[in-house]
C-alpha cells in the first residue's frame, strides 16, 4: 500500500496544473506603498472517470510589503474537489 501511494504521488506531480497569478497595488498617501498579493496553485487529479473527476488543490497566499520587503500574511487552502 505504501509503494502504491508513492507511485500515484509521483505520477501526480507530473501531472499537476500549476496556476500562478497575482495582483500588485500602489498608494501614496502619507508615505509610499506597494503590496502585492501572489496565489500559487497546484491541482492534483486523484480520479478521472467520462463522467466525473476527482482532485486536490493546494493554494499558497503570500502578501508581500515590496518597499519594507515584509511578509504580512501567508494563507495556505487545501481543498478536495468533484467535477460533474
Amino acid at each position: 500500500m505504501k509503494y502504491l501511494l508513492i507511485f500515484l504521488s509521483c505520477v501526480n506531480i507530473g501531472l499537476a496544473q500549476i496556476n500562478f497569478n497575482g495582483t500588485v497595488d500602489y498608494l501614496k498617501q502619507d508615505s509610499e506603498n506597494l503590496t502585492s498579493n501572489n496565489n500559487i496553485a497546484h491541482k492534483f487529479k486523484i480520479y478521472e472517470d467520462h463522467k466525473y473527476i476527482v482532485s486536490m488543490t493546494n493554494v499558497l497566499n503570500v502578501d508581500l510589503d515590496c518597499f519594507n520587503n515584509e511578509i504580512k500574511q501567508t494563507s495556505v487552502f487545501t481543498t478536495l474537489q468533484i467535477e460533474f
